[in-house]
């Protein structure tokens, strides 16, 4: 099962739900990075705010399949980009240290409402302090942290639960589907190869993980099925 990150970007929430389904597919919106205006259908886990329906009983959630389209039902445009960069163990760090600063912060401010972060950067003055916040961790803006902070989880689920193979099994998979057109699976293979972690990452996540600060930290990332 992949991990899905409490709060780092939504760009990555398709692909991470894609690969965390089990056959590979989620009911799918269009979303490229955080919250959700014409979004994901229910989304995976929203990065800034896991909620609960209020309505439905806790024993009876896990009883409750989550929607799914086949793969065929999905477009080229459903398929978000995904980014991930080379880490250094300064960039992790402060890529944390934003996260720690920003996760329960801005809830309430309906940020789940918003396609991506961007949109609820420029659209509201929540966004702006949120970006403000990044920025004081010397990033130029959300997306320069997004980018660096859904990076780290990609290498923290590769280190620490082997993530990797799982999104391997999900390439492979797909690869072989004739029921996907060329130019979607040639989109998903791209996306969900750039959340397999390079070798360097995982090292300094793993450096990182031994540092008992940053292990914390990287705790946060943890929301996992």
């Amino acid at each position: 099962m992949v991990r899905k990150f409490t709060i780092a970007a939504v760009s990555i929430n398709l692909l991470v739900w894609l690969a965390a389904s089990p056959d590979g597919a989620g009911a799918v919106k269009d979303q490229s990075r955080i919250g959700e205006e014409d979004k994901l259908p229910p989304s995976p886990t929203s990065p800034f705010s896991p909620h609960d329906d209020p309505e439905v009983a806790p024993e009876h959630k896990q009883d409750e399949p989550d929607p799914k389209v086949p793969f065929e039902a999905l477009e080229p445009e459903d398929i978000p980009v995904v980014v991930s960069i080379e880490l250094t163990i300064d960039l992790a760090k402060r890529a944390l240290d934003a996260l720690a600063e920003v996760r329960d912060k801005y809830n309430d401010q309906g940020i789940d409402e918003y396609e991506t972060l961007e949109e609820f950067v420029r659209e509201t003055e929540a966004g702006k302090r949120l970006e403000n916040d990044i920025k004081r961790f010397g990033f130029k803006d959300i997306t320069d942290w997004n980018t660096s902070i859904s990076s780290v989880g990609f290498a923290y689920g590769a280190a620490t639960v082997n993530e990797d193979d799982d999104i391997r099994q999900q390439i492979s998979e797909i690869k072989i589907d004739p029921q996907i057109d060329a130019e979607t699976k040639q989109k998903m293979i791209s996306s969900l190869e750039a959340m397999i972690a390079s070798d360097n990452n995982k090292s300094i996540i793993r450096q990182l993980m031994q540092d008992e600060y940053y292990s914390a930290r990287l705790k946060l990332l943890d929301e996992t099925e």
